[in-house]
Formats: structure tokens, sequence, C-alpha cells
């Protein structure tokens, strides 16, 4: 396994532990390679959004055939539609806009933008007034309930505030 494109960060063999390098080494936060890794996972993530907000997802059609036991076909019923995919959080309307914190992203819509708060990605639909806010969190495993405590009450503000103004949150 070669090394490209990994930095070594100089810390005491005994420090240099999975945790501490992905959750607080100082080196690797002034180097900023938490800055790096959330970028490239948040673009990854919006990449996937994206290309799954235009796809369709179509009923299929059968028809129901009734056979004897020795095979002949007795009744051929006419093509019912069965409903084959489960309703997601994008089903419903069509004018779904995808944002990310990213440079080369479209920006938020107007309503976050007033704040000083800027979600990692917000999919909003005009139509239907709704919002799908993502933060993306990349915490070592023990840390999650309180990196995800963290960033609920980051944006607690900003969700009560769009829920007054009669904005569907998901």
């Amino acid at each position: 396994m070669g090394t490209e494109g990994r930095t070594f960060i100089p810390t005491l063999p005994s420090r240099q532990t999975t945790e501490h390098v992905l959750s607080w080494c100082k080196v690797a936060l002034s180097q900023g390679q938490y800055t790096c890794r959330h970028y490239r996972v948040l673009q990854e993530l919006a990449l996937v959004i994206t290309t799954a907000e235009g796809e369709i997802h179509p009923s299929s059609t059968s028809s129901t055939v009734f056979t004897t036991e020795g095979g002949v076909i007795k009744w051929h019923g006419g093509s019912i539609t069965i409903n084959i995919h489960r309703k997601g959080l994008l089903d419903g309307c069509n004018d779904w806009m995808v944002s990310a914190d990213l440079p080369e992203w479209q920006r938020h819509p107007d309503v976050i933008r007033k704040t000083a708060l800027r979600p990692d990605i917000v999919i909003h639909s005009v139509s239907t007034q709704q919002i799908i806010m993502v933060e993306l969190t990349l915490p070592y495993e023990s840390r999650m309930e309180e990196a995800h405590a963290f960033k609920e009450g980051k944006y607690l503000d900003l969700t009560k505030e769009l829920k007054m103004m009669a904005t569907k949150l998901r």
C-alpha cells in the first residue's frame, strides 16, 4: 500500500491512534485535513443526491395467469399495475433544487442565506414549500451522539423560524 496522498503527522506513536487522528489532532487540524475530508465526502454526497433527484421510479405492470394442475392456461387476467418503489423524501414534486456549501455549487435559497448558518446541503421545493437540510458530520464512532447533539443545537433556531413560516422541514 502506497503512502501518496497521506501526510505524516509527527506526534508520539502512542498518540497516533485512529481516534486521535480523526477527532482532535491539532496538526491535522492546522493542515486542513479535516476540512479537506469533509469537502470530499460532501462533494460525493451532493453528487449522489443530484443524480437521485432526476430519477423516475416507474411502476411495473404484470399480468395474472391461472393454470390447471397440468399447466394449461385456464384464464389470463388483465394487466394490473403494481407500484414497486418505496416512497422517498423526494417523491411528491418535481421542482427540487439541490444546493451545497461548496464553491462550485448553486447557492442556498434566500430563506437560508439570510441567516449566518450554512447547512452543508439544502434540498428545497418552491411549489410544496419543503426544505430538507443535510448537515454532514464525520466524527469518530465514540463521538457520534455528541456530534449529532451539537449539530441539532446549532440549527434549532433556524428550524423553528422555518416552521413558523409554514415551511415543511424534513
